[in-house]
């Protein structure tokens, strides 16, 4: 027992910042040079490994990060 969790949650994704952490692309919303790609973005995972599910949006969420310091949004 124990052996097999994923700590979730915490760090809430969501539109409004009043009740979530992070945005659509991870993103902090009170600062968004920080990105959030473990788990505690989730709110939870079923009972799968969440794993492949972390590196697919921490992939969109370094993209959407590249995009932004090309157009000048982040120094």
């Amino acid at each position: 027992p124990g052996l097999g969790i994923h700590e979730m949650g915490g760090a809430r994704m969501g539109w409004n910042p009043r009740t979530s952490v992070v945005n659509q692309h991870n993103q902090v919303h009170d600062v968004p040079n920080i990105y959030i790609t473990d788990g505690a973005f989730m709110t939870s995972a079923s009972c799968v490994n969440p794993s492949l599910t972390y590196m697919a949006f921490t992939a969109r969420a370094a993209l959407h990060a590249a995009k932004e310091i090309n157009t000048g949004k982040f120094s």
